[in-house]
Parts: C-alpha cells; structure tokens; sequence
C-alpha cells in the first residue's frame, strides 16, 4: 500500500507558524494598517523593494528558462509582466512620497534575500526557486486580504489593493499548485531543501520589514 506523501506547502506552512505570527504581527505593518508610519520608513521599504523585484525579474527568467513543462514556464512568465508593472508604481511611490536620506544601493537583508534566491534559481532550477520564492507572494496574500479592506489612506490603499485582490489569490494558489505537483516526484533529499530555502525567504521577509521599520543601513 503506498504512503501518500503530505503536499509540501502544507509542510512548509505548518513547519514556519512561528516565523509567520512574527511577521503578521510586525509594528511596521500595524502602523501601515492605523495610518500612523512615518513616510520616510514607507519611502525607504519602496526604495529597497523596488531592487528586490528587479531581482525577482532575473530569477523569474532563470525560473522560466529551466522550467520542466508548460504550466511552470507560463506562470514564471506571467509573474515577470506582473513584476514590471509592479516595480514602476513602487518606484514612482518612493519618488512622490517625502522623507529623509535613503540607500542608493541593496541593504544587508534586501541583498541576502535576492542572493538565496537567485542561488537557488541558478542552481536549483525551477522548483527549487519557486518553493523558495514562495514565501513573498503567500506572505503578502495573507497580509493583503487582512489590510487591505482597512486602510484609509491613499498611498497604503493604492499599494496594498493588489495584494487583497482575488487576482492575487489566483497568481498564489497557482504558484503552489506548480510547487505541489513537481514536489511530488522530488525525493525527500531535495524537498527538505525546498522547505529550509523557503524557511531562510520567511527569515528575510521579516528581515526585510524589520529593515524598513528601523530605515537600516550597512552598520560598517
């Protein structure tokens, strides 16, 4: 009788509630959520972000070059269309909003996110990456359907829509989907990868919020 084998987004969800209530309970999406954080915090998440999605259009590439059928290489395409638009409207956010000094170049946790996943792009191929990446888009799914139906003012409003949008849900549950079904022949050596890669992107994620929150800088 054969063991049916538990799908490995669900293993990587309950595995990481930890990390997950940490980031869901973040002071700079509690005050994104009441109006209350400081623009120069938001300009600076925009800044940092907005070379995070170029990354991502890097890795996406990678990710649809290798891809081992159809349904993967179309969903890595069609993230990477998404991720140019995306990156205009942040980069036109972090120019219109008002603050102080912000960092030219990658930060510590923006640099040490896109380099994982670019390493597990690269090396890894496409299902390596995409459980890997997993950890933004199912993140900001969650984080988007709480947020976004409260908040009252325009700049958070116009950014957080997309995330809250059944359009998002669709991307999400189709990411996993793709995740779910190439997990399924992987042996166990290589989905235990797939699941630390994604444990070490929700580690960047609230380090990517926490470097926001407190508009860190390389400390040397």
């Amino acid at each position: 009788m054969a063991v049916e084998i538990q799908a490995l987004s669900t293993e990587m969800r309950g595995n990481n509630q930890d990390i997950w209530g940490q980031i869901d309970n973040h002071p700079f999406l509690a005050e994104l959520k009441d109006g209350t954080l400081a623009d120069s915090k938001l300009k600076y998440y925009f800044t940092q972000n907005v070379m995070y999605i170029d990354a991502a259009i890097q890795f996406l590439a990678i990710g649809a070059a290798k891809a081992p059928d159809s349904d993967a290489r179309n969903f890595c395409v069609e993230l990477i269309g998404i991720a140019n638009e995306e990156v205009e409207k942040q980069r036109n956010f972090a120019a219109n909003l008002p603050g102080g000094e912000v960092p030219t170049g990658m930060t510590a946790a923006c640099q040490g996110y896109t380099r994982h996943l670019l390493t597990e792009a690269h090396q890894g191929g496409t299902l390596n990456l995409l459980g890997a990446f997993l950890a933004c888009p199912w993140t900001y799914e969650f984080i988007g359907k709480r947020l976004a139906p409260e908040i009252e003012h325009p700049v958070h409003s116009e950014w957080m829509e997309f995330y809250g949008s059944d359009e998002h849900t669709r991307i999400v549950d189709w990411q996993l989907s793709i995740i779910d079904r190439l997990a399924a022949d992987a042996g166990e050596t290589r989905r235990a990868h797939i699941a630390a890669s994604f444990r070490t992107s929700m580690r960047y994620e609230w380090m990517f919020w926490q470097m926001a929150y407190n508009e860190e800088f390389w400390p040397v």
